[in-house]
Parts: structure tokens; C-alpha cells; sequence
């Protein structure tokens, strides 16, 4: 008996498909290759991924009546997580429900620059190959290299060679010898660094000779379609028997894409790349070596390993030299990863004035306090909100997206566009503006209430925020201030700044601000003491530092002058062992040093959390910083 199928047409994206009746739109999306936009991993809490149902019926569920209006589902609105296809269907997916575009990625060391050491591959000439002597060729090779032991394929390159060639160049990883090459080749020796991050990877081609980067590439991390944060990527790995494949192939894949663009701009050869390394947090880190996270999503989040992993690159997927070996930064606890061990490594947190704050703010925000002797470190779930999840009209530093926010000298709200285009939503950056902005005239509270000034005018000129005020409307019954009217926008839709919005923003803010406390109090410290601050991570190195004062994330009493960026300390850190082993023992060393805090364990987060929800007043706020 033939079984049923329906067709199902996906446009613009003029893709197909032939489906079982009850099949989920999603699954079909994943096996066609398109890219939802999912920060919520498709549970239907976002709304992000609403598409159109232009042909068929669709049946309605309750996810579509929380986020869809009567009039959209009239017009057949739908969200793509939540369809079920049960008949023939012709969709559209408009571009904000897609996860592609030219992404704002990290990609800059910022002044940091690589200190070359003892590069843990090296290549070492070997001369007067003679096979009429009896002595062994493996024993020769060890009079001339003193390298212990040869793997059985280097035995075996070695057998090839031997009776053809006289010079051959030994490939040398860490004491062993792993290969060889005929000729004289010293002079052409690669590794691959990689950004493991959980909402963008980053890919640098380093010519490990000169501790030079020649090449570098970035991309959205393909797992984002499995959600925003680690914990709905633990999640999809947990509930589905090949859950763990997926995440690791779709990771693995993508890092051979970067690879292959970086060797194509480089003008070498995959063959040429002897040795990788990476960084990221700790889920990501699990998930590329295909260790199951299951540990890492119940309490104590416990992980498979802190240590460092070795292994071959090909061993997990990755397609460079054969016997390319691949090193993985070692973690300090199950939610604060090799990442931040990079990050303590190169920020010069170690070497500069103390007590000092090394702040992490991407996906996800670690913190670490330094006060010349001790580490502590910790981790806070802050960066899916800067990342624009569970925010109305927050998107990712995407084509699109605002990017900034400021008042001109009449007082009106102006901003810019990634990509010079009609905006779409706001990341995470232009948040952080906007809040600041509307703390300064008054629209906001300490409590972080939006006033609804316009609703009493009498008020307004008390509040000096002018034109500001004209933007308070009424949305589902609350205040929200409109930051672009629909009508200029891409998709017709209004962008806004709700005071569920606020909320979400007050609570990512208030984790940051209440760990800090916790850690600066952990060694005897408060926020006063603080004279240096170290910004890292994709979002922390993009936000105006008087902003982020204003609103509490980062320590309101330094001038702005102690608060540096440091650019992508995690790719700088993974190129920085690719060129040398001392800093690769000195990672061990830093990640079994560093004291790692539960703060969901500690009896003062509740009540400092709760504190930290409350915007800072704008006396508090050093003077220089209005001038950052």
C-alpha cells in the first residue's frame, strides 16, 4: 500500500518537499537546510519564527494564539516551530525568521598580539637517508630527531620514502612523530584557531613559523537552529536518540566550511594544516568533541571533563592533514569554559593594576575577579537577552538590526542600521543605548517602570525628555516606547521597547551586576575597589562603556579609561597554543588555579540579585564617563 504524501513548496527559498501527513514544519525546514531563526530552540516561547501560509491550511495552536494577533492568523500567520503539516502547503518565510545575513562577528585581537614559544608542531629536516647501512631507518630517524615514538603511519610514510628520496622533512606533535613529507617543507607549517562560540564561530589561519594570523573567517554557529542557549541545546541532545549527532555534525560541518574558506584566501592546502586548537564554553566544548551533555543540565552540572582533550582533528569530524591533531582548551567548571581560560590568559588581567574584573559578555556572560594573587570565576545566563532572545523586537547583530542609539542636539532619537538598510529589530548594543538613554530623561525609573509620560503631559517638561516622550504608546495595555514607526520599517511591523522588555534586560543586568558583587566579596572586595575592568566577548566589545556604567552592568565608580577591550580573547587564546606549549601548560595551570563559584548555590545571590535590578542613580555614575 502506497503511503500517503503531501507537498509542501517553502518561497522565497524555492524548496520542496514530499512529506508523511503530521509531519512538524521544523523538521522538514532542518532536512531542507533552511535556517529558522529559533532562540528559543522551537518550543514556542519566542515568536521569532513566524511565517505565512499562503496556500493550504494550517491549524492553529495555542503557541500562535499567545504571539499572533486575530488579524495575522486571518492572514495566515503562523509560527514555524509549531506547524504541523497535515495537507498540501505553500509558505513564505519572510527574511526576519531566518537565521542568515552578514552577522556583526568578532573577529579583532584588539591589541593583543601572539608571543611566540615552543610551538607544540614543529617540522625538523632529515638529511642522509641511506638505506645501505644496517642500522634500522627508525633508529636513524631517532639519532637525528630525538623525537620518541613514530606512529605505525609514519612507519609506514617512512617505508614509502625511504627508497626514493634522501631528504624528508619529520612531523613532529608533541614529542611524537606523526608523518613525513619528502623534501625540505620547514617553511610551510599552518594550524587552525577556532572561536567555539555558542551563537558565532570564528576560524584563524595561522602560519605557526612567523606567529602570524594570514586568514581569518567567521559564521552564525548552525546549532543556534537547535536554540539560543546552551541549555536548549543540552536539551534537543537529551530528548532525542540522535540528538548529540546532530549538534556535533552541524558544528563539525561548519567548522570545515570556515577551514576551507580561510585555506581557499590563503592560497594553501587542507594538507598543510598539521595542528588545531579551540575554545568555547564548556556545553560547546562537549558537544564538538561528541561528549553527551546530559550531566551538564542537572544540578551540580557536572562535566565529562575540565582537563584539556587531544586528539585527532579527523577523529571528530574535521577534514585537514590526517594527522592533524586538534587541542581543546582545558575548562574551570560547567558553565565557565575554556573560553575564559583563554580570556585570563591574554586579556592582561594577570599582568596589569589590581584588583581587576575580566567580564565576558557574549551568549553568555562569565565573570572573573583578580585581586593579585586569587581568581575567582563565574558564570550568569545574561546573554541571551543581549543577544536579543525574550525581547520583543531584539534580534542578533545581524543585517537589519540596530546596532546603535543616541539623542541629537534637538533631543530626537537617532540610530544606525547594520547593513544601511530599514531596520528590522535591535541587538543587543542599541539595547544597552536605549536603556541608558530613556534612564537619563526620566522614561524609565530606578525600578525600571516605564512612566507612560505621555499619558500625563503635565509632567513631561519635569522630565527633560522632550521629544522622548511623544514615543510612549500604548501597547497590549502597557506603556512601550516606539523606536521606529512601521511604516519605516522592514518588515511594516513597529520596533519597541516594552516593559516586559525592560524586565528581561533589568534581570540580565542584575545577574552580571550580583555576581560581580558576589565574587568581589568572595575575596574581601567591593565594587569600589575595582581598577581595572576587561571587556571580552562579541557584545562586550561593541557597547559604549558610559552605557553600560549607566545601567548598572559593568561598576559605576571607574573612569572609563580603566574599562579596555580586549577583542576575541577566545580565538586569540586558541591561537596562542598553536604557537606555543608554554602557553598551553600555563592554560592547565590557570584552569585548575581558578576557584569557580556556583552562584546558584550561594546563599547571597537571591537578595544581591534583587538589589541589582535597580537601575543606578545618575550621581553615582563617575564623570568621565560621559565623555565614552
Amino acid at each position: 500500500m502506497t503511503e500517503e504524501r503531501v507537498q509542501l513548496a517553502i518561497q522565497p527559498l524555492d524548496k520542496t518537499a514530499s512529506v508523511t501527513p503530521g509531519t512538524p514544519f521544523l523538521e522538514i525546514a532542518r532536512q531542507l537546510g533552511v535556517p529558522l531563526n529559533l532562540p528559543c530552540g522551537g518550543e514556542g516561547h519566542c515568536g521569532k519564527c513566524r511565517i505565512r501560509v499562503v496556500h493550504g491550511t494550517a491549524p492553529t495552536t495555542q503557541a500562535d494564539l499567545r504571539h499572533l494577533s486575530r488579524e495575522e492568523i486571518a492572514e495566515g500567520h503562523r509560527l514555524a516551530c509549531q506547524l504541523v503539516v497535515t495537507s498540501p502547503l505553500v509558505v513564505i518565510i519572510p527574511p526576519e525568521a531566518l537565521a542568515t545575513g552578514h552577522h556583526q562577528i568578532l573577529t579583532s585581537r584588539g591589541e593583543l598580539r601572539l608571543r611566540k614559544g615552543t610551538p607544540p608542531f614543529y617540522k625538523h629536516l632529515i638529511t642522509r637517508l641511506d638505506t645501505s647501512e644496517a642500522r634500522s631507518l627508525v633508529d636513524r630517524i631517532h639519532r637525528q630527531t630525538g623525537a620518541q615514538p613514530l606512529t605505525f603511519s609514519a612507519i609506514a610514510e617512512l617505508a614509502r620514502y625511504a627508497h626514493t628520496e634522501h631528504t624528508l622533512t619529520a612531523l613532529v606533535a608533541e614529542k611524537s612523530i606523526v608523518g613525513f613529507e619528502p623534501g625540505d617543507t620547514r617553511e610551510r607549517n599552518f594550524g587552525l584557531a577556532f572561536d567555539l562560540g555558542t551563537t558565532t564561530l570564528v576560524a584563524s589561519l595561522v602560519d605557526v613559523n612567523a606567529a602570524t594570523p594570514i586568514a581569518v573567517a567567521a559564521r552564525l554557529n548552525p546549532q543556534t537552529q537547535f536554540g539560543d542557549d546552551v541549555i536548549s541545546r543540552i536539551q534537543f541532545a537529551c530528548e532525542r536518540p540522535d540528538g548529540l549527532q546532530q549538534l556535533q555534525h552541524a558544528v563539525c560541518q561548519a567548522l570545515n566550511d570556515l577551514a576551507q574558506t580561510v585555506i581557499r584566501d590563503a592560497g594553501i592546502s587542507r594538507n598543510e594544516i598539521y595542528q588545531a586548537a579551540c575554545a568555547g564554553n564548556t556545553t560547546m566544548q562537549h558537544l564538538l568533541c561528541g561528549f553527551h551533555p546530559f550531566s551538564l543540565g542537572r544540578y551540580p552540572f557536572t562535566p565529562v571533563t575540565l582537563g584539556s582533550v587531544s586528539c585527532q582533528a579527523r577523529d571528530i569530524g574535521l577534514e585537514l592533514h590526517p594527522e592533524c591533531h586538534l587541542y581543546v582548551f582545558p575548562a574551570i567548571g560547567g558553565f565557565v569554559g575554556g573560553d575564559t581560560v583563554a580570556g585570563v590568559l591574554t586579556s592582561g588581567l594577570l599582568e596589569g593594576e589590581t584588583p581587576a574584573l575580566l567580564v565576558d559578555l557574549g551568549t553568555n556572560g562569565e565573570i572573573v575577579v583578580y585581586d593579585g594573587q586569587n581568581l575567582h570565576a563565574a558564570a550568569t545566563a545574561a546573554g541571551p537577552a543581549f543577544e536579543g532572545a525574550k525581547i520583543s523586537s531584539g534580534m542578533r547583530a545581524t543585517q537589519g538590526a540596530i546596532e546603535h542609539v543616541w539623542r541629537d542636539e534637538g533631543g530626537e532619537l537617532r540610530y544606525r542600521v547594520i547593513g544601511n538598510q530599514r531596520p528590522t529589530g535591535m541587538c543587543g548594543s542599541a539595547l544597552l543605548d536605549l536603556l541608558a538613554i530613556l534612564l537619563d530623561a526620566g522614561i524609565i525609573d530606578p525600578q525600571g517602570r516605564l512612566t507612560g509620560c505621555n499619558a500625563r503631559p503635565e509632567i513631561a517638561g519635569s522630565l527633560g525628555c522632550g521629544p522622548l516622550c511623544e514615543r510612549i504608546v500604548v501597547h497590549e495595555g502597557r506603556p512601550a516606547f516606539l523606536v521606529v514607526p512601521g511604516e519605516e520599517t522592514s518588515s511594516g511591523q513597529p520596533i519597541l521597547l516594552t516593559q516586559q522588555d525592560v524586565r528581561q534586560l533589568q534581570l540580565a543586568i542584575g545577574a552580571i551586576r550580583a555576581g560581580t558583587e558576589i565574587l568581589l566579596g568572595r575575596l574581601g572586595l567591593s565594587a569600589s575597589d575595582v581598577q581595572a575592568v576587561y571587556l571580552a566577548g562579541g557584545f562586550g566589545n561593541y557597547i559604549r562603556r558610559r552605557h553600560a556604567q549607566r545601567v548598572g552592568l559593568l561598576p559605576s565608580a571607574i573612569p572609563t579609561a580603566r574599562i579596555r577591550f580586549c577583542g576575541n580573547t577566545s580565538l586569540f587564546g586558541a591561537e596562542l597554543a598553536l604557537v606555543s606549549a608554554e602557553a598551553r601548560r600555563h592554560a592547565e595551570e590557570l584552569a585548575r588555579m581558578v576557584q569557580h563559584v556556583d552562584l546558584s548555590a550561594d546563599p547571597d545571590f537571591r537578595w544581591k540579585f534583587a538589589e541589582a535590578m535597580i537601575f543606578p542613580e545618575q550621581s553615582l555614575i563617575h564623570p568621565e564617563a560621559d565623555r565614552a
